[in-house]
């Protein structure tokens, strides 16, 4: 599922074989982020409710060095299956683990803000959407859970040169549930934002302000997720 609100895929995708989600994500993916996107391998069981993807890849936008923003080994799917439809999909858990994290400063921006920023675009009026994404895009997502554990960091900073960073695990509940569904645009900004604001914060502690980066995604972030009052409640075991 995470595949799926990173991306922008529309649920309808479930339905369909593991290699057509991993081309629809492979296709979409760049338009909504506007950086390259891979995945080796989908592998969905609807029957009982459990999937996995295996190697999920995300490029950096325009302008940032580096392969890769994230890589993402392993994340795991429980899907709701009394609950699944062609309008609402419920997923119980998504756990990404064994992260990569490649952030990239430059300046005082960061690779992840910048994704953050094509995101947040594409998540406005369907007018302003890319061009090939459909109207099955509009099905409504909730997530109850979701993990990402074990993530390694690094910064490539033009300022501060490269270092090690050490983010705790994020996790994140109700996504979606406040209004009651929302689009896979709006949920893969809603669960970039805490991977973002984690990155903010390790970098920070490196010593490289972002002129107040923290205050306005946590600001976006308690508006949407319920629970979310402080930038420690996205790292409070589920």
């Amino acid at each position: 599922m995470l595949v799926l609100v990173v991306a922008g895929v529309g649920a309808y995708l479930f339905f369909y074989s593991g290699d057509l989600i991993k081309t629809a994500v492979e296709e979409f993916g760049p338009e909504y982020l506007g950086a390259d996107i891979s995945v080796d391998a989908v592998d969905i069981d609807y029957v009982a409710g459990q999937g996995q993807i295996q190697n999920l890849v995300v490029g950096n936008r325009q302008g940032y060095a580096g392969s890769f923003a994230m890589s993402l080994d392993r994340i795991e799917i429980t899907l709701d299956t009394v609950n699944l439809s062609d309008d609402l999909i419920v997923i119980n858990r998504v756990l990404v683990d064994g992260a990569s994290i490649a952030a990239v400063a430059v300046g005082k921006e960061t690779n992840f803000q910048a994704l953050m920023a094509n995101l947040e675009a594409n998540s406005g009026d369907r007018d302003e959407r890319p061009a090939t994404a459909s109207t099955e895009l509009e099905t409504k997502f909730i997530v109850d859970r979701f993990s990402v554990t074990n993530a390694d960091v690094k910064l490539d900073s033009d300022l501060l040169g490269e270092s090690q960073m050490t983010i705790s695990p994020i996790n994140l509940s109700g996504v979606g549930r406040k209004t009651k569904g929302a689009t896979a645009v709006e949920v893969g900004e809603q669960l970039l934002i805490p991977i973002t604001q984690a990155i903010t914060q390790a970098v920070i502690s490196q010593g490289l302000e972002l002129e107040g980066v923290q205050t306005r995604l946590l600001e976006k972030l308690r508006d949407k997720v319920p629970g979310v009052d402080n930038i420690s409640d996205l790292f409070k075991k589920k």
